[in-house]
C-alpha cells in the first residue's frame, strides 16, 4: 500500500472522527436534530469537548434566525423575551436545570456532601426558582437594551461564550462527585488543551464580528468564570454537571450585560 493511500485514509478517519465528535456535542448540548445515530456518542464524549464552542456558534446562529423573523413582526420587548427563552430552550433547558440545582445546593448552607445530595434532587426549591427567574430577567433586560445593530452579534457571542466557559471551567476544576456522574464522561487528559482551543475560538469569533467590545466580553467571561469556579471549589471542591450548566447560563447573561455597557439601547 502506498504512503499516499495511508495518509489519505488517516485523513479520512480523522475527518469522520471529528464529524462524529461534533455531532455528539450537538446532541448533548442542544435539541437540534442531527439526523444521525447517537449509539456511539459515549465513545466521542471526551473528544467532543473541543466542539462545545462551535456548538455554541450553531445555537447562536439559530437564535439570529429567530431574531430576524420576530424582529419583523413583533415589538422589541417581545423579541427580547422570546430570545431570552430561545437561548435556554435550544439546550432543552438542560443548563438552566443545572443553574436551579446549583442554586438550591449552594445556598442551602449545608456541608459539601449534603449540598451534592440536594443538587441531585430533581425537585426545584425556592433558591433555584429565584435563580432561574433572575437569570431570565437579566437576559431579557440586556437583550432589550442592546443596540439593534448589535443584537445578532450579541446572540452569537453570548452563546459561544457560555459553552466556552464550560470547557474552561473543566480545565481548571476537578470533578467533585467521587462516584462519578454525567459530567465526568467528558473529562480527559486533553481537557486543558480543549480549554485553550475553545478560548481561541471565542476570541476569533469576537474579533470577527464585534472587536470593539472585546475587552468587555473577555472581562465578563473571566470574572464570571473565575468567581463562580472559586465558589464551586469552596462549596463542593470542584465541578459537577449541574455547575457546568450553571456557568454556561451565567456567562451568557454576563456577556449580554457587558454588551449593554456605555450604550443607549432600547
Amino acid at each position: 500500500m502506498s504512503p499516499k493511500r495511508i495518509d489519505y485514509r488517516q485523513f479520512q478517519n480523522g475527518a469522520v472522527s471529528s464529524a462524529k465528535s461534533f455531532l455528539a456535542a450537538v446532541r448533548f448540548l442542544t435539541v437540534l436534530p442531527t439526523f444521525s445515530s447517537a449509539a456511539d456518542d459515549s465513545i466521542y464524549f471526551k473528544r467532543s469537548l473541543t466542539y462545545f464552542a462551535p456548538t455554541g456558534l450553531l445555537t447562536g446562529l439559530v437564535c439570529v434566525v429567530v431574531a430576524v423573523i420576530l424582529g419583523a413582526i413583533a415589538p422589541p420587548l417581545v423579541v427580547a423575551v422570546a430570545l431570552s427563552i430561545c437561548l435556554s430552550l435550544l439546550s432543552g433547558f438542560f443548563h438552566l436545570d443545572g443553574l436551579a440545582d446549583t442554586a438550591d445546593g449552594f445556598m442551602s448552607a449545608r456541608s459539601a456532601d449534603r449540598c451534592l445530595e440536594i443538587m441531585r434532587d430533581s425537585r426545584i426549591g425556592v433558591m433555584g426558582a429565584a435563580a432561574v427567574t433572575s437569570l431570565f430577567l437579566i437576559k431579557t433586560a440586556a437583550l432589550y437594551s442592546i443596540e439593534h445593530t448589535e443584537i445578532m452579534c450579541a446572540l452569537i457571542v453570548a452563546s459561544v461564550a457560555g459553552r466556552t466557559s464550560i470547557v474552561i471551567t473543566m480545565a481548571f476544576l476537578p470533578y467533585a462527585r467521587q462516584e462519578g456522574g454525567l459530567g465526568a464522561l467528558f473529562y480527559s487528559p486533553s481537557t486543558k488543551r480543549s480549554g485553550i482551543i475553545s478560548a481561541l475560538f471565542l476570541l476569533t469569533v469576537v474579533l470577527i464580528i464585534n472587536p470593539t467590545k472585546l475587552f468587555f466580553i473577555i472581562a465578563a467571561l473571566v470574572l464570571t468564570t473565575a468567581s463562580f469556579s472559586y465558589l464551586c471549589m469552596k462549596r463542593i471542591g470542584g465541578a459537577t454537571g449541574d455547575t457546568l450548566g450553571a456557568v454556561c447560563e451565567l456567562n451568557e447573561a454576563a456577556v449580554l450585560t457587558a454588551l449593554t455597557l456605555f450604550t443607549h439601547g432600547g
